[in-house]
């Protein structure tokens, strides 16, 4: 049996941030030249008061050097409320991972380690979760169908310390709206070799600038949770993870 660290479940949170917080992680270079269905995207989410999404999610492990590869399938939902309150409930074969800001702090809780971190809530909230993530080279690339909606198509590059990813994201024509983002990791590194990692993710929207109660952004630390300085983060194959056949 092969292990999948709990890397690839936050490959899923990192997806599912830069696609509803699209004005932040834009490299220098592209923040002057931003396509404009990406600009309006921008735009539209940074006026909304608040969100509500859920987002399906599949992650396809492929060894690079051949061989048999892994399909994982999640889910998250998020909720979200300016400037900076936000629950991400995101579950996986790995587990479940969630992120909380009750608009003071920022909690990063991973249910099978029951261990937490807690650090002050940036004051725009999604850029801070992605303070290590640049997206660049955007460009548009044409319009198609997402669920029988019509979108706009544009490409770009995530970048990351740990690795760089190629970014398809599909924009509803008429709401503006990510409708799915497709991302593929060309080349993560484990002890037991190196992995191209597809991220196929599709947004089904429940509301946007509706009421959300303040109390849905309480985080309480399970019973035997423990605080810590820091998560589990990319490892070799093996660490931290969950056992696959």
């Amino acid at each position: 049996m092969r292990r999948l660290p709990l890397a690839f479940l936050r490959l899923t949170i990192a997806a599912v941030v830069v696609s509803i917080a699209p004005a932040g992680p834009v490299g220098a270079a592209s923040r002057a030249k931003l396509p404009a269905a990406y600009a309006k995207m921008a735009a539209k989410v940074d006026a909304l008061k608040s969100l509500s999404v859920i987002v399906t999610t599949t992650i396809e492990i492929t060894p690079l050097a051949g061989g048999e590869g892994t399909k994982l399938q999640s889910g998250a939902r998020i909720d979200y409320s300016a400037p900076n309150r936000l629950l991400i409930v995101a579950e996986s074969m790995a587990g479940r991972m969630t992120i909380v800001s009750d608009g003071k702090s920022l909690y990063k809780y991973i249910e099978s380690s029951r261990q937490y971190t807690a650090e002050p809530a940036p004051a725009r909230l999604t850029h801070g979760l992605l303070k290590e993530l640049v997206v660049d080279s955007l460009r548009a690339a044409g319009s198609g169908e997402s669920s029988g909606i019509a979108v706009d198509i544009v490409k770009g590059v995530a970048r990351t310390p740990r690795g760089k990813a190629d970014i398809t994201l599909a924009i509803g024509k008429q709401d503006s709206l990510p409708r799915s983002c497709v991302s593929v990791a060309q080349g993560l590194a484990t002890q037991r070799g190196t992995y191209r990692v597809t991220n196929t993710q599709s947004f089904k929207w429940i509301g946007t600038n509706q009421a959300i109660p303040a109390a849905k952004y309480a985080f309480k630390p399970a019973a035997g949770a423990s605080l810590v300085k820091s998560l589990p983060m990319a490892g070799p194959m093996g660490e931290g993870g969950v056992a696959i056949p």
